[in-house]
């Protein structure tokens, strides 16, 4: 019997460290904007914001950003956490109703070990796509909408993170929430989460479990998995 356990999607992405950029996108979901943030060579605490033009707003001048600060220009990310000389961000928004695989597909019907995952263990959710179009030879947004909503976010280097970047991301949520409520605050049509809160879904599979993802309560820090075909979760 499926959980009915309503979540949503978040999507993360990196910008490595003295190196060749990923690129966070523009942050109408699905715009055709792109944006190139520059090459980092120092750490953004979590809770910053890099906006559309590659420029950053650090953590520590959120409390008084406003309309004339942003100046037209609109935020890519939220700087989350920093791993090994990479800078994650994830997106301002989320996704809702969107299923991890549907039933019958092969995503679904497959584990994939290279897929299963732990909060403790290190694991991209960035690999995980990587290793589930491998298999998913159906992989399209009516098959796998959670993980084509991320990848389409921008410029498809967004993805849905694993259940230890989940962790990761719990692990600072006090600090994204404060710039997710204080962009709210100032433009809410544009940045309508105030919060990260409930269930969202990792790019991680279940050992035990064909058919099931780990996912992760943002209220509590609870992991706990749930059928990737379940009606209620995105």
């Amino acid at each position: 019997m499926k959980k009915l356990i309503l979540c949503a999607s978040l999507a993360l992405a990196v910008v490595v460290a003295l190196g060749s950029c990923k690129h966070p996108a523009n942050e109408g979901g699905g715009n055709d904007d792109k944006t190139t943030p520059p090459v980092v060579t120092v750490t953004h605490e979590a809770g910053g914001v890099v906006l559309d033009d590659g420029s950053w707003i650090e953590k520590a001048d959120i409390a008084s950003l406003d309309v004339a600060a942003l100046s037209g220009k609109k935020v890519a990310g939220i700087s989350a956490y920093e791993i090994d000389g990479k800078q994650y961000v994830v997106a301002p928004t989320t996704a809702s109703s969107k299923v991890w695989a549907k039933s019958g597909t092969e995503g679904y019907n497959t584990n994939i070990t290279a897929m299963q995952g732990t909060k403790e263990v290190k694991q991209t959710g960035e690999n995980n796509l990587a290793e589930l179009k491998k298999v998913a030879t159906d992989y399209s947004e009516v098959n796998y909408p959670a993980f084509c909503w991320a990848e389409n976010y921008g410029d498809k280097k967004w993805y849905i993170p694993s259940i230890y970047e989940l962790n990761e991301l719990y692990q600072n949520k006090a600090a994204i929430n404060a710039a997710l409520t204080k962009l709210n605050s100032i433009e809410s049509s544009t940045y309508p989460i105030k919060e990260l809160t409930g269930y969202y879904w990792s790019s991680s599979q279940v050992a035990s479990n064909d058919n099931g993802a780990w996912l992760l309560r943002f209220s509590s820090g609870a992991v706990d998995n749930n059928d990737k075909d379940n009606g209620l979760v995105c």
